[in-house]
């Protein structure tokens, strides 16, 4: 290395944006980027008001951490008002999922990150994965479960809480049902997780009276979330995926990204520089589950059919990373850009997700996929012509319960798809989850038009009408081969 280009008097540790640069230099101007996104432009953070931070353990989240005691010290120093009036620390905890020497290494290290948190004089609160089929009291929720009756498309009806099972067979409950075998790719469960852990966050933050959920997602973890999302068709919610504040919809909640113009070599070289204690077995907990591959992200020779399109997405961008060191900032910077109409008022929330859900985007996979061409049947016999009704549209008894892609964005509709065993799929079903969903579209509600208790959302409107063949042999003409064209 060289001598520091910005000090000019010290030898340079690291090279970053095209500049080498001091462990001395290093450290502010990171800093710096850090504390001027609670000044941008337009930004609406509340002052003065409770703050939850989610930390996982990693490197970017304990760097997070880190900047925010400093951040709050330099207030004290300065003597101005505090940014906030008190700091609670998250952990999301599913080692309900892990084996048991796994769950003891987590425990262990669960005490050590509870004490790092109370020396900074944070709050930390340790949240189980199950704890989504709980209610405030900690008692067991109702549940959204699969309708057994409907035989063709994923449909969800409420039901209340049963003394034979807790929160953790529920949660063990709902990852099963997407085990076959031979096993599928751990895609689908990967997402289910990581959109569990969101909810769940966004939920302490709530119960807590914090307006503000500050995560440590970094340039390089965009970057790697383009991808994800632009594979997953999570493209519209892309923007409110990777913005610096992102107003929840139907919440107080603003979730906020600090550190998301940091380049995660930047952010390992900060944390190997000031020494800070990280919790890689935390952090990793879902590596290795739904048989999926242990540290799949740049392991040798690992088959890319066990590897998540995360796993492969974050691979690529490391590569990107190391090969073109601009690219991903590149990339990222022009994401930031991208306006999909996903903040515009009105727009239904997804029920799994919480996020907009994009106009009309519930009929896609009706109308695009192949799968659905096969599925017609023959129309009424006293028709006066022949006609045919996709099998899809025909009311059946099971419309008593609403269909899972009518409540879910398109990103989110591969869950239900993926559910193989049906029996054991399972969401939670308490009203801090289905929220507006319940509320504005009247589903799992005993007020809706039918008597049913799990509600009604088609069964009630008046069936299709056929579509006669001669109407549907007229504009496919041009296509058809005549028999004196053979």
């Amino acid at each position: 290395m060289s001598t520091c280009e910005k000090c000019t008097q010290n030898e340079a540790v690291f090279k970053t944006r095209g500049s080498e640069y001091c462990g001395d230099c290093l450290k502010p101007d990171m800093f710096a980027r850090f504390t001027k996104a609670f000044s941008a432009k337009g930004s609406v953070l509340p002052r003065g008001e409770a703050v939850c931070v989610a930390w996982s353990g990693g490197l970017s989240s304990t760097l997070l951490l880190s900047y925010m005691n400093s951040f709050l010290n330099k207030n004290l120093k300065q003597n101005v008002s505090p940014r906030f009036s008190s700091v609670i620390v998250c952990v999301v905890d599913y080692s309900c999922l892990l084996s048991e020497d796994r769950r003891l290494i987590v425990k262990d290290d669960m005490k050590k990150m509870q004490s790092i948190v109370e020396s900074c004089n944070f709050k930390f609160l340790r949240v189980p994965l199950e704890s989504a089929f709980e209610n405030e009291t900690g008692s067991l929720d109702n549940s959204l479960v699969a309708d057994l009756s409907s035989s063709d498309m994923l449909r969800l009806k409420l039901q209340t809480s049963k003394g034979s099972v807790d929160s953790v067979s529920q949660t063990l409950s709902l990852f099963s049902s997407f085990q076959t075998v031979p096993a599928t790719n751990p895609t689908t469960p990967i997402t289910l997780l990581h959109t569990l852990t969101t909810r769940l966050l966004r939920r302490t933050a709530t119960s807590n009276n914090c307006t503000t959920l500050v995560t440590g997602l970094n340039a390089s973890s965009i970057a790697s979330i383009i991808v994800t999302q632009t594979a997953l068709g999570g493209g519209f919610n892309l923007p409110n995926e990777i913005s610096r504040e992102y107003k929840v919809p139907n919440s107080e909640i603003i979730t906020f990204r600090p550190i998301r113009d940091l380049l995660f070599a930047e952010v390992e070289k900060l944390i190997e520089l000031d020494g800070i204690s990280h919790f890689p077995a935390v952090a990793s907990m879902c590596e290795g589950l739904f048989g999926g591959v242990v540290g799949s992200v740049g392991t040798e020779g690992a088959s890319v059919a066990k590897m998540t399109i995360q796993d492969l997405a974050a691979s690529f961008v490391k590569g990107l990373q190391r090969d073109f060191p601009h690219s991903v900032s590149t990339v990222s910077r022009t994401a930031f850009k991208i306006q999909t109409g996903a903040d515009q008022d009105g727009l239904d929330v997804c029920l799994l997700c919480s996020n907009p859900i994009q106009p009309r985007s519930q009929n896609w996979r009706a109308s695009h996929t192949t799968s659905s061409l096969v599925d017609i049947i023959p129309g009424p016999a006293d028709s006066t012509s022949e006609a045919i009704v996709p099998k899809s549209e025909v009311s059946q008894p099971s419309e008593a319960s609403p269909t899972a892609d009518s409540l879910l964005c398109y990103g989110c509709q591969h869950v239900g798809r993926e559910a193989k065993v049906r029996e054991r799929f399972v969401l939670p079903g308490g009203d801090w989850f289905l929220g507006q969903v319940k509320q504005k579209k009247g589903v799992f509600t005993e007020t809706s038009c039918c008597s049913n208790a799990g509600g009604c959302v088609t069964s009630c409107a008046a069936p299709p009408k056929p579509v006669p063949v001669d109407a549907l042999r007229d504009k496919i003409q041009e296509f058809l081969i005549d028999d004196g064209d053979e």
